[in-house]
């Protein structure tokens, strides 16, 4: 006797299966195994530097690159002319990634001052600004006595 008239005998017989402790959508029921991904913030020790894409566009070879702008969270993909493609003043392929190197690095794009001018200006409210906010807040509906604020706040030195 194979397996598979043992089954069908075990299940005539009176015997329950298992596929009825498992009625309706389980996936409903059940939560999800990894919470959703956080964005990551900015951070220039993730980022290698930039050697941008040279591409034809009109009658001029122009480097693309990416650039952090001010007050914006995503970077905006900046053109900078290199030479022109034909005539006085064009270059050989060699010179022109040279030159794209350059124009990336004249911007300043890749510096950890360009960085941190732009990006960190961006930073948001500090823990001891936001308890300040707070502690300001919370005397209008419940008003701390003025005893409290040195040896709760100390370490802050909000008061």
């Amino acid at each position: 006797m194979n397996w598979m008239t043992q089954f069908a005998g075990r299940q005539a017989s009176g015997m329950q299966s298992s596929s009825h402790l498992l009625q309706g959508n389980v996936a409903d029921t059940v939560a999800k195994a990894t919470p959703a991904k956080r964005k990551r913030g900015k951070a220039l020790s993730r980022r290698t530097g930039q050697n941008g894409h040279i591409e034809a566009s009109g009658k001029w070879f122009v480097v693309r690159f990416w650039k952090d702008i001010e007050g914006q969270e995503k970077r905006a993909l900046v053109r900078e002319r290199i030479c022109p493609i034909s005539g006085p003043g064009s270059l050989n392929r060699s010179e022109r990634e040279r030159r794209a190197r350059e124009i990336i690095a004249d911007t300043q794009v890749d510096t950890a001052q360009y960085f941190n001018r732009v990006v960190k200006l961006q930073v948001g409210v500090t823990f001891k600004e936001q308890s300040k906010i707070w502690l300001e807040q919370s005397q209008t509906w419940k008003p701390i006595r003025a005893t409290t604020v040195p040896t709760s706040f100390g370490q802050m030195d909000l008061a």
